[in-house]
């Protein structure tokens, strides 16, 4: 599409991953948590902003969200314009039935629901579930069929950091969510790849920071972060790379080599100015990215409203496409 003179299309803007986890030294109660995503997502929405994404776990010690649909349906009634989208809803581990029944009760609220889908990793979660995580393939699959009966093609996304994710997404022909543990060069090839096969949306999450002068997230994010890591930071490589089983070991050590690269990583943080974001921002356009989803809500940190103003004017200065 045209745009402005000074202006340069640049992907829809989504935020994230609002989780409601409270992990220490978090200061907040798990209902504080709760109330904090209605103000923060309606302030996403009073700045323009495209979206406002969700994340599930289950069985973690700090609260992180088990029911995205019930969140999704309360958010989703206390806006008006914004797009909920879920990064992701662990479809093996979900009552099928009981999903289309939800969807269904959202009523014209659906239209605004984004729902993206995704195998799962974690043992435990299969385990207390009592899923058969060798079958997660399988599952996807079949109540993946039974989605798209309830929900449009351009509603389901297949959030993916591994290439079956990539085949399934075109597979089935709906949109498809890059997650930030792929890296930045691995996502641009994928992305190429669907976008070469598919019209349909190609999004990006990432975590980034954007500052007046470029610098880290405040120190206070980093504990939350490395707590973060200590309940959920599994290895990801085996698991996310292949549908087997692999080998998962807890990263438990705060000395561990692993857990420094998933705290630490530049891929991991997009550390930047508002001009060198909005640059980033029209390079992945220009490699057909629809929507780029910050991640800048983690392990019970709320989304930061200084972000979220560089944000939203980066967003209203190009043009969302």
């Amino acid at each position: 599409m045209s745009s402005a003179k000074g202006q340069r299309p640049i992907p829809k803007l989504g935020l994230g991953l609002v989780s409601l986890n409270t992990s220490p030294p978090c200061d907040f109660t798990w209902t504080a948590s709760h109330r904090r995503a209605f103000v923060d997502t309606r302030r996403a929405e009073a700045l323009g902003l495209e979206s406002v994404f969700l994340s599930e776990h289950h069985f973690v010690a700090d609260g992180y969200c088990p029911s995205l649909m019930v969140l999704a349906g309360s958010l989703l009634a206390a806006t008006e314009t914004l797009n909920i989208g879920t990064a992701a809803l662990l479809l093996p581990l979900a009552d099928g039935e009981r999903l289309a029944r939800q969807v269904r009760s959202l009523g014209s609220l659906v239209e605004r629901l984004r729902l993206g889908i995704a195998l799962g990793y974690r043992r435990e979660e299969f385990m207390g579930l009592n899923v058969e995580r060798r079958r997660r393939g399988k599952l996807m699959d079949a109540m993946l069929e039974e989605l798209l009966k309830v929900l449009e093609p351009e509603q389901v996304i297949i959030c993916t950091a591994s290439e079956p994710g990539l085949d399934r997404a075109l597979r089935f022909d709906v949109p498809m969510l890059i997650d930030s543990a792929v890296p930045m060069t691995r996502a641009l090839e994928w992305g190429d790849e669907f976008r070469a096969q598919s019209a349909h949306e190609l999004t990006l999450i990432r975590e980034c920071w954007v500052s007046d002068d470029g610098s880290a997230p405040p120190e206070a994010v980093a504990p939350h972060d490395f707590a973060f890591w200590q309940y959920i930071g599994w290895e990801y490589t085996p698991t996310w790379e292949k549908e087997g089983e692999g080998d998962i070991d807890p990263l438990l050590d705060p000395e561990s080599e692993r857990l420094q690269q998933a705290t630490s990583a530049e891929e991991k943080w997009f550390r930047q100015t508002p001009e060198d974001f909005a640059d980033f921002l029209a390079a992945i356009h220009a490699r057909g990215f629809d929507r780029m989803v910050a991640r800048i809500a983690w392990s019970g940190v709320p989304l930061d409203h200084s972000v979220m103003g560089h944000l939203a004017a980066i967003s209203e200065q190009g043009v969302a496409a």
